[in-house]
């Protein structure tokens, strides 16, 4: 479990790293996992994708899976808005491309293909994940993917959203001394 946690020592590619999480992760989050229950199907997305890079640990052995889940979410981000324009140092691409882009960078900075290992891993889990979640229900007319029930109450109920909209959060009874001091808490209303 902690090997998904782990994205290197601070440096250059551990900012990327964090860059991609936080703004296509997030994207995913908002936009595209859509419903009652998308933190829920969101995180269940990120179950299967770091299943799958475990199975795929049997045949090529990783000692950490942080990066390669990050490039599953942005094979998966790519592929839900394929025809959306990025920038990267100034090249444009379509996002479809934009995880081999980066696979390609990363093999041209460490010098060596073994780099481009876990990015493939983690385009190959992303694939995987997109492939069962939405080509077969449109092609096939198969659902493969449902979250689990106890995973939705786990989440829904308990964990707040990761990159959006909190989770609903039980109402409280006021406290009448907390509600008398609420106003110096709150930030304020600006008058334009």
């Amino acid at each position: 479990m902690t090997s998904f946690f782990f994205f290197g020592p601070i440096s250059i590619g551990w900012l990327f790293q964090m860059m991609f999480l936080t703004r296509f992760g997030g994207e995913l989050e908002r936009n595209w996992f859509i419903g009652p229950h998308r933190t829920s199907d969101f995180a269940w997305c990120w179950i299967l994708c770091g299943l799958a890079l475990l199975v795929s640990g049997l045949l090529i052995p990783l000692k950490v899976y942080g990066p390669s889940l990050v490039f599953a979410m942005l094979y998966i981000w790519s592929r839900k808005s394929p025809h959306t324009p990025v920038n990267v140092w100034g090249f444009s691409f379509l996002s479809w491309h934009l995880p081999f882009v980066y696979m390609g960078l990363s093999v041209l900075m460490s010098g060596g293909l073994g780099a481009a290992i876990p990015d493939a891993l983690g385009i190959l889990a992303g694939h995987l994940y997109h492939f069962s979640a939405d080509i077969c229900p449109r092609v096939y007319n198969k659902q493969i993917i449902h979250t689990p029930s106890f995973l939705i109450t786990l989440v829904e109920h308990t964990i707040p959203s990761v990159f959006g909209t909190p989770a609903a959060t039980p109402a409280r009874a006021a406290d009448p001394d907390q509600t008398r001091a609420a106003w110096r808490r709150t930030p304020g209303h600006r008058l334009d």
